[in-house]
């Protein structure tokens, strides 16, 4: 697994997470502009959610907006924001509800997932493939939930459903903030230690 820096985590421990009823719930994706990172799906899951207009979706892509406007040819959902590259994405994380990784379960497996991983450490649910290193890293109804991006019906449900329900939102917060505690350099590095000295090589 790769582990999260320390600095890094020193700036999510300072973000506390609060589920929003006054204002927006704020659905978030980061990826690279290829239909296989689940564009499409993410796109059909904010059409579907048009009827809740709390429900917000930024889609952050590695990519140009020269390149994201030729990809985008049709008009978008009013609820969708779409984001070129950036330097900085720590404050989208700091204004989520909800982390999507969508991509699709037979065209790219995950090897790990690090948004995945920056996202729980600030206290942030997602909901991700149930195949490759998102299932190793996401337990399904603790951090977040396990669901391939074909699924957009069920998943568009989900985000809704979560959009109303406060309680369940900061029992997932709490659980993905916990998990993500367990890819700290610092505990890496303890358990490198641990190995060699059990093996007597240090």
């Amino acid at each position: 697994y790769n582990a999260l820096p320390d600095d890094f985590l020193n700036s999510a421990l300072k973000n506390h997470y609060h589920h929003q009823y006054n204002g927006d719930f704020k659905v978030l994706m980061i990826c690279s502009l290829k239909a296989y990172k689940g564009i499409n799906e993410f796109v059909k899951v904010a059409e579907l959610c048009l009827s809740s207009t709390d429900i917000q979706f930024t889609l952050v892509l590695n990519a140009e907006q020269a390149e994201i406007d030729a990809y985008f040819s049709d008009v978008m959902p009013a609820n969708i924001r779409l984001v070129p590259r950036q330097k900085n994405i720590l404050p989208f994380y700091q204004q989520t509800s909800l982390l999507l990784n969508l991509s699709r379960v037979d065209q790219w497996v995950e090897t790990f997932g690090l948004t995945i991983l920056e996202a729980m450490a600030f206290g942030i649910p997602v909901i991700v493939p149930p195949v490759g290193g998102p299932a190793e890293i996401v337990h399904d109804k603790q951090e977040g939930f396990l669901m391939s991006s074909y699924d957009t019906d069920i998943i568009a449900d989900k985000i809704i459903e979560l959009s109303n329900d406060e309680v369940q939102c900061d029992a997932l917060s709490v659980t993905a903030k916990k998990r993500a505690m367990f890819f700290s350099e610092k505990i890496f590095e303890q358990q490198i230690m641990d190995v060699l000295e059990a093996e007597n090589i240090t």
